[in-house]
């Protein structure tokens, strides 16, 4: 559900993006904003691999291929696909 929110008007929100927007590189068209993290847990799952990696901006979570080589603990940016963001508010935990 979403919910249109009035110009002007200020919320608290909690950003969401699915580990499939998130790269290594810039991929594609679209905006992407560049977010340093280091590695916490790398899970292999066949050809991809889900890593989990913190950073200033909170923890989250990315899809990608097995070679990319990624260790715990490394320190790498993460590419966000600033397109498929998706905003919540932390009130109501709508989408907007």
């Amino acid at each position: 559900l979403t919910r249109p929110v009035p110009e002007g008007s200020h919320r608290a929100v909690t950003v969401g993006i699915r580990p499939e927007h998130i790269h290594l590189t810039v991929e594609g068209r679209g905006n992407h904003q560049k977010v340093p993290a280091t590695i916490d847990v790398v899970e292999p799952l066949g050809h991809d691999v889900i890593v989990t990696a913190r950073s200033g901006a909170g923890i989250f979570q990315m899809q990608t291929e097995i070679y990319a080589g990624l260790r715990p603990a490394d320190n790498l940016d993460l590419w966000f696909d600033t397109d498929r963001i998706y905003l919540f508010d932390q009130e109501t935990e709508w989408a907007i």
